[in-house]
């Protein structure tokens, strides 16, 4: 059933993030609006909410079943290892066991401009590699602006302001991505 313009938009921004119209891994849809400008608000329309769905059944799986495997594999995930060589390579290889389904989606390029986004915004909270980890992985699963999003309520966990170990980051960061999950499929 098609749904209109504004119900597609707040779908979009619930599923994918509310800032994901400038998020570097889901510019696929803007690119829709760019190819077709000459195009009504409705065709346009048409084509992202097809798009959005073939993103629906890639990445969350048919009864949201990548989704829930993503959600089993972060249960036993340990974020340790991490070192400051080659470390963009070693959160790739974390998003990619975690939940390839996601990575296959949005390929290596625009999986390394968001690991690289993270880390630098995960800069300004002297956060230790491990932890920075975990923060890019929350970007991966509720989108680059999920400090600010209106639809999720982030809890400011990864703060300059909070004295946390890094144990007690990795299980808020865990939490935060269930509860999202959990969120998401009810």
């Amino acid at each position: 059933m098609q749904r209109g313009p504004l119900q597609l938009y707040i779908d979009m921004a619930i599923v994918l993030g509310s800032g994901f119209n400038t998020d570097p891994m889901y510019s696929c849809f803007g690119f829709v609006n760019e190819q077709h400008s000459s195009g009504t608000e409705l065709e346009r329309s048409m084509l992202i909410y097809d798009k959005f769905n073939e993103y629906l059944t890639d990445v969350l799986g048919g009864g949201n079943i990548h989704i829930l495997d993503f959600k089993n594999k972060l249960a036993s995930e340990r974020f340790d290892g991490f070192s400051s060589i080659d470390l963009n390579n070693q959160i790739f290889y974390l998003l990619k066991k975690l939940y390839p389904q996601k990575c296959m989606y949005l390929g290596c390029d625009k999986s390394n401009d968001l690991i690289c986004l993270g880390l630098e915004k995960s800069d300004t909270y002297c956060l230790s590699l491990n932890v920075r980890a975990a923060f890019v992985l929350v970007m991966f699963i509720v989108g680059h602006e999920f400090e600010s999003d209106y639809f999720h309520l982030y809890e400011g966990f990864f703060s300059l302001e909070k004295d946390c170990d890094d144990q007690f980051l990795i299980y808020k960061a865990k939490g935060f991505l269930t509860k999202y999950i959990d969120a998401l499929i009810t």
